[in-house]
């Protein structure tokens, strides 16, 4: 009788961990925000240079974004939209405050703490790299690049960095 007792705990006990532990794994991003200066110029570009489609569009004021996003104006509204490429969403937010805006410095680097990136799958980097050039994207890297060996999670990957900042206009 006793060793069945301890047997239920011990199965209890592995229980409660084993979901106590797959309860806190993450498990999947299910979309990306990126905050931009105005949606209306930024937009266009997601759509008709990088194929995403709008699939929502809100817009919020209320007390609880002071909070959030840590932001001292009572007036605070913050649009947004999401976009789909494929099985993938990202957010793109536009706050409008009263408060004094200030630009991203121009000479912003990846580990600076307003940076903010994603990276994009192509089947065909040769055609999105002079689809991205005929639309005047500014490059970062000369011409797409492939990843070097030393590198094993990525060796082999054709990559192309470009700088798309939020707060420009597109050509």
């Amino acid at each position: 009788m006793q060793r069945q007792i301890i047997r239920w705990l011990l199965v209890v006990a592995l229980t409660f961990l084993y979901f106590l532990i797959w309860a806190q794994t993450a498990r999947q991003v299910t979309q990306v925000s990126i905050t931009v200066s105005d949606l209306d110029k930024i937009v266009p570009f997601y759509e008709q240079v990088l194929n995403f489609n709008k699939v929502n569009e809100y817009e919020l004021q209320c007390n609880k974004l002071q909070q959030l996003f840590g932001i001292q104006d009572s007036m605070i509204v913050m649009k947004a939209v999401q976009l789909q490429l494929g099985d993938e969403f990202i957010e793109l937010l536009e706050f409008e405050t009263f408060l004094e805006e200030r630009a991203l410095p121009a000479d912003s680097r990846s580990n600076d703490l307003w940076f903010q990136h994603i990276a994009i799958v192509v089947s065909d980097m040769e055609r999105v790299y002079e689809r991205l050039r005929k639309f005047g994207v500014q490059h970062v890297s000369t011409a797409p690049q492939t990843l070097p060996p030393y590198l094993p999670a990525a060796a082999g990957i054709s990559a192309f960095t470009s700088a798309i900042r939020t707060d420009t206009i597109w050509k």
